[in-house]
């Protein structure tokens, strides 16, 4: 009976997978299932302790779990947040052991199969303004003007890595051919919505594998089929492109400021007026809520000084909602400094004085002003690039976020410093603002990379760690060991090993490749 609790159990965890809502108590509904499915399983794991034990795949996951706990509690600091991470490997090798217990699997699979298609359709349903954000997420996201498909998970990205993940899945599992096409250009269509280059091309390196390992026409055609489907939607598109190109993730609340001149010679103590276009760059709509209506304020610096110019601030109201890719032209008055001399003018954006977007790494419009007394009064626009050097320009923006390479680097050179068991699991999104001289830094972003992120959590001997687990793996042409390879690929420009639906999935996956099940897909196009 307890068995059989467990098993509806799994499932339930696996069908919940894309599902994880974003306000519970205490922790999320896969979280307190989890709880559940170790609770249940506790005494099965027990009574098969010695035959897990055995297994080689086993062995070498408690050896990465054991790193883990040590590089947590050597960690240099944040100790309890490096355990808290040391805690979610140890629920994901709970999850692989469970896996291994399970007799029968291929409930299991085709629940993934179902959960994945279902979490799909309402994937595109909520990119269309029929879903229910609220429960799942806080905020959208963009590239550029366009809107990148979260669906039922917090982040685009998350959900990209699923999609990706369940795609061999969908292809393998179902007995009828309709339901493998169809439900695997659903899950590509939905991998290109979210605009995720890492997850596109993780799939389609495998797809090339899985083609070659299993001599399959059929996989070879759905390749080619998501290749031109990806090719035509760049052309129609050309928002994708950007996605391959090293910039820093888009910022919720961002603009771009583009003043009618750059250049300017005013007199002194002048009320003056100048037009602003200013455009919303960020990822949220510009609305007013309980942080004040957002605001447009301008600031002098003298650059020969370093030094800020105090006046009392005047807030100028952006009219909202002001939508991402939307812009407006204000026509702001400013009063020039008393005092001759060469000051930059800069033009924030702010909610009545809070939320500086200069104060989270968006460059102000910044304008060159000669206050003289005497001369002709003066109009131009000129190259501006000297003022956006250090020290300069230090004093007008704070908190600049980092590109994936820079982000590569600051782990490297934890690692560097700390080479042996790093500086704590999940510690680097907590610590990476030094490298950047960062006073706040973002706490969601990561190292950009599975394993970089495990060199500067755990140093060499959880990375080494991790190694030897996957390589301990039973590796075959089979969709867990696939999917898995999906996921190990994806890591190389991602890091989700602290994400709750994808690492229970992983974890969930590298039990399902070990047993003899034969998942393969068929070889040609004809069978069904």
């Amino acid at each position: 009976m307890l068995e059989r609790i467990g098993y509806a159990l799994v499932v339930a965890l696996v069908a919940w997978l894309p599902f994880e809502f974003r306000a519970f108590p205490m922790a999320s509904n896969l979280q307190w299932l989890f709880v559940c499915v170790a609770a249940v399983f506790l005494p099965t794991l027990y009574r098969k302790r010695k035959e897990l034990l055995r297994e080689r795949l086993v062995l070498a996951a408690l050896l990465f779990v054991a790193t883990q706990w040590v590089a947590a509690f050597v960690a240099p600091e944040f100790r309890n947040n490096a355990i808290l991470g040391a805690v979610r490997v140890t629920a994901g090798f709970t999850l692989l052991c469970v896996t291994l217990c399970l007799r029968e699997r291929k409930t299991v699979m085709r629940a993934w199969c179902l959960t994945a298609t279902l979490a799909a359709l309402y994937g595109i349903l909520d990119y269309n303004g029929f879903g229910m954000p609220e429960l799942f997420r806080m905020d959208e996201f963009y590239v550029g003007a366009v809107r990148r498909l979260s669906g039922s998970f917090e982040y685009p990205n998350t959900a990209a890595a699923f999609f990706a993940m369940s795609l061999p899945l969908v292809w393998g599992v179902p007995n009828h051919r309709w339901m493998r096409v169809s439900g695997s250009i659903l899950l590509w269509i939905v991998i290109i919505l979210t605009y995720s280059r890492g997850a596109m091309i993780a799939v389609l390196l495998m797809l090339g594998v899985w083609s070659i390992a299993t001599k399959s026409r059929a996989l070879l055609v759905l390749g080619g089929l998501c290749l031109a489907s990806a090719v035509g939607f760049i052309t129609f598109q050309p928002f994708l492109i950007r996605r391959f190109e090293d910039k820093p993730p888009g910022k919720v609340l961002a603009a771009e400021y583009q003043p009618t001149y750059n250049t300017l010679r005013r007199r002194p103590g002048e009320q003056n007026d100048i037009m602003v276009r200013i455009k919303n760059v960020g990822t949220a709509t510009w609305i007013t809520n309980e942080n004040g209506p957002f605001t447009l304020t301008y600031r002098w610096y003298d650059p020969e000084r370093l030094k800020w110019v105090p006046k009392s601030p005047t807030f100028l109201s952006i009219p909202a909602p002001l939508r991402p890719g939307e812009s407006l032209d204000v026509h702001p008055s400013f009063l020039t400094p008393r005092e001759p001399g060469l000051y930059l003018l800069t033009w924030d954006i702010s909610q009545h004085g809070k939320n500086w977007f200069s104060g989270n790494g968006v460059w102000p419009g910044l304008v060159e002003v000669d206050v003289q007394p005497d001369g002709e009064i003066l109009s131009s626009n000129r190259d501006l690039s000297r003022w956006y050097l250090h020290p300069i320009s230090r004093l007008f923006v704070a908190n600049n976020e980092a590109t994936r390479m820079a982000l590569w680097k600051a782990a490297l050179e934890m690692a560097r410093d700390h080479p042996v068991f790093g500086i704590g699991p999940d510690n680097f999104r907590l610590l990476y603002g030094e490298s950047f001289r960062i006073t706040r830094p973002d706490t969601k972003i990561r190292a950009n990379s599975l394993y970089l992120e495990l060199l500067s959590g755990s140093g060499l001997a959880g990375l080494v760690a991790f190694g030897i687990m996957v390589g301990a793996m039973r590796w075959s042409a089979a969709v867990a060991p696939i999917a898995s390879g999906i996921f190990l690929i994806h890591g190389f420009v991602d890091a989700f090993l602290m994400t709750t639906p994808i690492y229970f999935g992983f974890w969930i996956l590298l039990g399902l490749a070990q047993r003899d099940y034969d998942d393969s897909p068929p070889r040609n196009a004809s069978a069904t």
